[in-house]
């Protein structure tokens, strides 16, 4: 990001108004620059994104005031990346990192926690459409981690890396190294070929600003990165290297306020500091780019500015990066959301269902565990629910298990059915019988009992013959005494 800034805003505003014609005719040439180099081959430069698919999640609204001027958040929608078009296929996203870790060394333009970022307005003066990033201190102070982090688009830190030139620039920070950790490490597909098709974003407005990257292959017992991969550069979409790694300029364009508050402590709320429209840049560096191989695990990927050298510094260690990062060319990243982990997308497979049996007394529940043989090609979430009730009995389902209760004195076979659905919407069916065994009840029958007593038994029907019997013999020996 290049642009004049004046001293006041009522200055400001009126001599950007011409610059911003002079700034919107330089973007339109270098969008048809990139166009152009993207479309004179076959296929598309390597790592270049050209369409995104977004979904608008609701805002915040947020108000505050500073230095007189009255600021207002959260007056749209939170634009968020949901998959992309690159060389013919669909990306879907798959998840964001665990932690974003920005790394900071104090030097003598900035200390503490500045933040410089970027909004798309709602054509209103000082009114924005996402919400307000805030750190959460009660300071007012916005989180640079949370920025890039949330996956959003239409907000983004400005002017990341650059840490000297252009003295009293808004936007001179103290940020060395931004870390997107997976803290339980990410394995790479087997396959050679899918490492070509699955990795991660870099986001950058305008695409016009050169960062690198380097995949995390090792965190220490505190969790920090210990060790990293290739590092990679990430060219401007117009660089005119169509062999580089280099950003493609998405059919995303906002008109951006830039905001930015103190460069030493305390922090407070950003406040404005000029305007700008532009488009927003994409790359997608895959696990081949970022030297990841067949199966390996690996934790996440780090942003560095362009200045930092493996040869010379010590990745590991901020502290011994550039502390004289020129926003007027190494240091002017402006990183948005969406740096996300992405894949192929595919054709979903509905889940598996198989049938249950279970099998009970009579007057006696039994559980079942309806999803104990149940599956989904993909892994994906499943949920249960009973579609058609027992004719003879009543079932209960808590969580996967359905718990069937027979009707009082019934014996015989019953059944139920449950319907399965992943989170793609699909739902098949699966049927449950229960068999129900008759028990004898303590009552009996008189006649069973007393020969139970007696110690007789007798032959199938003409059993119960035997005590009559029995009495009349004893009744004669009793008359002959």
């Amino acid at each position: 990001m290049k642009t004049v800034h004046m001293k006041t805003h009522q200055r400001q505003v009126s001599s950007d108004q011409s610059g911003m014609r002079v700034r919107k005719s330089m973007i339109a040439a270098a969008m048809t620059t990139g166009l152009l180099l993207g479309m004179s081959s076959a296929s598309f430069a390597k790592g270049e994104i050209y369409h995104v698919n977004t979904v608008a999640e609701a805002a915040s609204p947020l108000t505050y005031s500073k230095d007189g001027i009255v600021y207002q958040w959260g007056q749209g929608a939170n634009l968020k990346a949901t998959s992309f078009e690159f060389n013919g296929k669909t990306l879907d996203y798959v998840a964001d990192a665990d932690r974003v870790v920005v790394r900071r060394v104090d030097n003598a333009q900035a200390s503490g926690k500045p933040c410089a970022i970027f909004a798309e307005t709602n054509g209103n003066a000082y009114s924005y459409l996402a919400s307000y990033p805030d750190d959460g201190t009660g300071t007012g102070n916005c989180d640079t981690a949370a920025i890039m982090s949330s996956g959003t688009m239409n907000v983004g830190a400005l002017d990341v890396f650059s840490n000297a030139g252009q003295d009293g620039g808004f936007s001179l920070g103290n940020i060395e190294r931004v870390d997107f950790i997976y803290d339980q490490g990410v394995a790479a597909p087997l396959e050679k070929a899918a490492l070509a098709e699955t990795g991660h974003v870099v986001t950058e407005k305008h695409g016009n600003n050169p960062v690198k990257i380097a995949a995390i292959t090792a965190l220490d017992e505190s969790g920090n990165p210990a060790a990293y991969g290739v590092l990679r550069l990430i060219e401007p979409a117009y660089s005119g290297n169509e062999n580089a790694l280099r950003y493609g300029i998405t059919n995303i364009s906002q008109d951006n306020d830039f905001l930015a508050n103190e460069r030493h402590g305390p922090q407070g709320y950003v406040s404005w500091k000029g305007t700008q429209t532009e488009p927003l840049g994409m790359a997608f560096v895959s696990l081949e780019d970022l030297g990841v191989t067949e199966g390996q695990t690996y934790y996440g990927f780090s942003f560095f500015a362009p200045d930092v050298d493996e040869n010379i510094h010590d990745l590991t260690a901020p502290e011994t990066f550039p502390q004289d990062t020129d926003r007027a060319t190494d240091g002017d990243a402006d990183l948005f959301g969406a740096a996300a982990f992405y894949k192929p997308k595919t054709v979903n497979l509905p889940p598996v269902a198989n049938n249950d049996t279970a099998l009970t007394n009579q007057n006696k529940s039994v559980e079942i565990d309806l999803l104990g043989n149940d599956s989904d090609p993909e892994g994906d979430l499943l949920t249960v629910a009973i579609a058609t009730d027992p004719s003879s009995g009543t079932v209960n389902l808590v969580g996967g298990v359905a718990t069937y209760q027979p009707d009082a004195g019934f014996s015989g076979k019953d059944s139920f059915t449950y319907a399965l659905s992943d989170d793609h919407g699909h739902t098949v069916i699966a049927r449950v019988d229960v068999s129900v065994a008759s028990v004898l009840s303590s009552s009996g029958t008189s006649a069973r009992l007393r020969n139970i007593e007696t110690g007789l038994t007798g032959a199938g029907s003409m059993g119960w013959m035997l005590l009559p019997m029995l009495l009349a013999g004893l009744l004669r020996r009793r008359q002959q005494a």
